[in-house]
């Protein structure tokens, strides 16, 4: 099975997404061949890459493409904003032309969900949406959610 990951963050990034990619790349590799496309290393990463459209590099078979996406450092929100979107923008028409059966989405940026399930979608492909970011200490006392048809208070 060939298998078509999408995460912004991908070693050498020290994210926590980063090393779960990989983790699932490698237990995926065991038996599929795998493409994961990831931005520019840009969260505090072990080295820098210099800019290109797309760069592409293989490891048995694990495949990773590149996109050229900004690498400005994380700790300026506006600029990390800046890094998903060029992300995305590079990355979308990239993922459409990559040979897949199935495509998982993990969770950089935010809304990659939504860009896996659309890629997924024109693919006409298999999704899974790997979600490992919930932050519900985020939430207000006084946030209120639905679940499951009922009416729930998160806080005190």
């Amino acid at each position: 099975m060939k298998i078509l990951l999408l995460n912004l963050y991908f070693p050498p990034d020290t994210s926590a997404t980063a090393k779960m990619a990989q983790t699932v790349v490698d237990a995926l590799c065991a038996q599929h061949d795998v493409t994961v496309v990831c931005g520019r290393p840009s969260y505090d990463p072990a080295e820098r890459r210099g800019w290109r459209v797309w760069q592409t590099e293989q490891y048995g078979r694990l495949r990773i493409v590149r996109v050229g996406s900004t690498a400005f450092p994380r700790f300026n929100m506006k600029k990390r904003v800046v890094n998903y979107l060029s992300y995305v923008a590079l990355a979308v028409p990239i993922a459409l032309f990559i040979r897949c059966d199935a495509v998982i989405a993990m969770t950089d940026p935010p809304f990659e969900g939504i860009v896996g399930a659309f890629v997924a979608m024109l693919k006409g492909r298999a999704y899974l949406y790997n979600i490992r970011d919930m932050y519900p200490d985020r939430l207000s006392s006084r946030a209120r959610w639905h679940a499951c048809g009922k009416k729930c208070t998160v806080g005190h």
